[in-house]
């Protein structure tokens, strides 16, 4: 599996975890599904994927941001879930875990992406 297959499922992942949980946690509250932010959630995850493949100047950040943000979503679901014991709870935490742990492997995925471009730089200074 090359780097951008695994990035593309850490993505994929992290963005489906970073759905859910938010789908769950407005439920949970009471509140009308916030379709812009599912919405905005959708479009960085997309656009990062293709900024991946299509391998822009800026994939990396791109990577980063898009990771650091899901991250923080799912880690919302760790956070703020009210019932924490409850069977609802345990589901929230245990899908918040899964996606911060798929995000932090997404930003490992463009770290390397970086410390890549940046020998590749170096090399053909060199040369």
């Amino acid at each position: 599996m090359n780097q951008n297959q695994k990035f593309a499922l850490a993505t994929g992942v992290s963005w489906l975890m970073a759905t859910i949980i938010l789908a769950m946690m407005t439920t949970q509250h009471g509140q009308a599904m916030p379709w812009s932010r599912l919405a905005v959630v959708l479009i960085l995850a997309v656009v990062a994927v293709g900024a991946r493949y299509f391998k822009t100047v800026l994939t990396s950040y791109v990577t980063m941001f898009v990771m650091l943000y899901l991250g923080v979503l799912s880690l919302g679901g760790i956070i703020n879930v009210t019932p924490r014991w409850t069977g609802l709870g345990i589901l929230i935490q245990g899908l918040s875990l899964i996606g911060v742990l798929a995000a932090g492997a997404g930003l490992v995925i463009g770290f390397q992406t970086r410390t890549d471009a940046r020998r590749n730089w170096y090399q053909k200074k060199d040369k």
